[in-house]
C-alpha cells in the first residue's frame, strides 16, 4: 500500500508539500476576503448536502428511498467520516505543516481526504 521511501525522501516530500502550501496562502486583504467567501460557499454546500443525506436516510427508514438515493447518501456519509478524521488530525500541534503531505500521500494511496465541494470551489 505505501511505498518504501527513505527518511530523506520522506522529508524531501514534506518540504515540497509545505513549500507549495505556503505559495497558495493569500498575499493581500482582497485574496483573504475572496478565500473566506469561497469557504462560506463550501460550508453552505456541505450543510445542504448533509441535510439531503439525512432526508434520504429518513426516507429509507420508511422504505421510500431509491437505491440510487441511498447510495448517494452513503457516499456523503463516507465523505463526512473522512472530513471528521481530517478535522481530528488538525487538532494536533504542527498538523498545518504536514497537511499537504498527508493529503498527497493519501491521494497516492487511493484515499481522498478533501471533500468534493472544496475541490470544486478552490479548484484543487
Amino acid at each position: 500500500m505505501f511505498t518504501n521511501k527513505t527518511p530523506l525522501e520522506i522529508s524531501d516530500d514534506i518540504a515540497k508539500s509545505v513549500t507549495s502550501a505556503f505559495k497558495m496562502l493569500p498575499k493581500n486583504e482582497d485574496e483573504v476576503k475572496a478565500n473566506f467567501e469561497k469557504l462560506k460557499r463550501v460550508f453552505d454546500s456541505e450543510v445542504e448536502s448533509t441535510k439531503q443525506m439525512w432526508a434520504t436516510y429518513q426516507k429509507s427508514a420508511t422504505g421510500d428511498a431509491t437505491i440510487n438515493e441511498i447510495n448517494a447518501a452513503n457516499k456523503k456519509a463516507k465523505e463526512l467520516a473522512c472530513q471528521a478524521s481530517l478535522g481530528a488530525f488538525l487538532l494536533l500541534p504542527g498538523s498545518f505543516f504536514l497537511l499537504p503531505f498527508i493529503i498527497s500521500t493519501a491521494r497516492s494511496n487511493g484515499v481522498e481526504l478533501v471533500p468534493e465541494s472544496v475541490k470544486k470551489e478552490f479548484k484543487i
